[in-house]
Formats: C-alpha cells, structure tokens, sequence
C-alpha cells in the first residue's frame, strides 16, 4: 500500500486505525519523509496514543466507540479537503492482495516445507483484508481441500482493539466467506495473552490473544491441525489486560 502510495508523491497521509497499521504506517511514512494524521476510535489504548506521537503522528481521537463505515468516510473527506493521501485499509484492494502475496504465501511455504496439511485457518476479522487474502491463497493448494476457514469476532459487549463484529459490515468477508466464526470476550482474549506468554515465551497482543482462545474453543469439538496468525504484541495493551485478567 506504501509503495502504490509513493508513486502519487503525497505530501501527507491521513489514515483510520486502531493502532498496529498505524504504527506500520507511521514508522514507514517517517523512513520517506511522509508526515501522517491518525484517526482513532475513543477506546483505543492510551499507550497506542502515546506512541504514535512519540512515532511523530498527529493523533485526532474521535467520538467513535469503533471505526465505523463512517469513520471512514470522515476521513477520506478529510484527506481529500487538505490535498492528503488517504490510504483506506478498510477499502483498498492492496490490502487483501498484500495479504494474498505476503502472509498467505509465507504460510503456504512454511506448511509445506515442514511437511504439515492444515485442517483449519483460525483468523481474526479487521478489516478483513487479512482473512480474505490468505483464504484466498490456502484455498489454491489442492492437497489442502477442505480446509476449513474459521472467523473470531470480539463477543457481543466486548471491545477488543484491531477486531470487530461483522456487524460493522467489513468489506471482504463475503469473499473470505468463513465456514464459522467464534466470539470472543475481551477478558478471555486478555486471559490468552496472559497463557501464551507463560507457557510459550510470545509476547502477543489482545487481537492474538483472541485468535488463541478461538482455536482453543474450536479444538475442544474438532480435530486437525490448526493455523493461526498473531498479528500484534502485547506492550500497547499493558493496561487493558491489567484491568482484565488478575496477575
């Protein structure tokens, strides 16, 4: 997405996010140059907020409990009014293709250079351009028929930063079409990070943290050989899990 943006030579980028893509966004913005606006939903982290301006963002923190298609659009009209580059993870089909050629393909190496046939692809659902880009990729491979794709989603009344329900109508989950998706309770999410960090030395963040537990619940009634993805760490979500899980 970066280097299709650098080809319209922006003289600032605006983006919506709630934290992992910003920080990728920011540091990558820094290393060309770019100065970068961050738009992010009331409840993201305050630790996330802090280091986006250590990073050199401006940070706007709007009224939204969650980045809304609406959010979204604030911003693009936002971008468009001060002559910015909007990136729009939430829309732009480079992000499930950066999915498609990077993550699902390292995936796609990884299993078969270890001799392992996945039964199961457990992924969280962002933006979703993630969970459409490497079910795209896995479903390629022909001794992989059947894999089964499942879906995690934070549990009616939980908020957990990086994910959503797909009430908030996430534009390529009809695409991913997920064979079943699993809620997840922000305190369970924080109680997975909490076990993986003890029993494997990973520093995972709350959005791994669910990914985990939705395998764990998923194996309790199915067999196989489950894939997961754990695509942030733990330090931006130090206070949220202290509040969450008794340590």
């Amino acid at each position: 997405m970066i280097r299709e943006t650098l080809k319209k030579r922006p003289s600032k980028i605006y983006e919506a996010s709630s934290g992992n893509f910003a920080i990728a966004l920011t540091l990558l913005s820094n290393a060309y140059g770019i100065p970068v606006r961050i738009y992010l939903p009331k409840n993201a982290p305050e630790s996330t907020k802090k280091l986006l301006r250590l990073l050199g963002a401006q940070v706007i923190k709007t009224d939204f409990e969650s980045i809304t298609p609406e959010m979204v659009e604030i911003v693009k009209r936002e971008a468009e009014k001060d002559g910015a580059i909007n990136l729009n993870q939430f829309e732009s089909e480079l992000n499930p293709l950066a999915h498609y050629l990077g993550t699902g393909e390292e995936l796609v190496k990884q299993l078969r250079e270890g001799g392992v046939k996945p039964t199961h692809i457990v992924l969280t659902i962002g933006t979703t351009g993630t969970l459409w880009g490497i079910a795209k990729r896995v479903r390629e491979v022909e001794e992989w028929e059947g894999i089964k794709l499942i879906g995690v989603q934070p549990a009616v009344g939980s908020k957990i930063p990086g994910i959503k329900r797909i009430e908030s109508r996430p534009k390529w989950l009809k695409l991913a079409n997920p064979d079943l998706i699993i809620d997840v309770t922000e305190e369970e999410a924080a109680q997975g990070v909490i076990e993986i960090a003890r029993k494997e030395g990973l520093a995972v963040g709350m959005s791994s943290g669910a990914a985990y537990v939705a395998y764990k619940k998923i194996a309790e009634t199915e067999e196989g050989v489950f894939v997961t993805v754990f695509p942030d760490s733990i330090y931006k979500y130090i206070e949220m899990i202290e509040k969450l899980v008794k340590v």
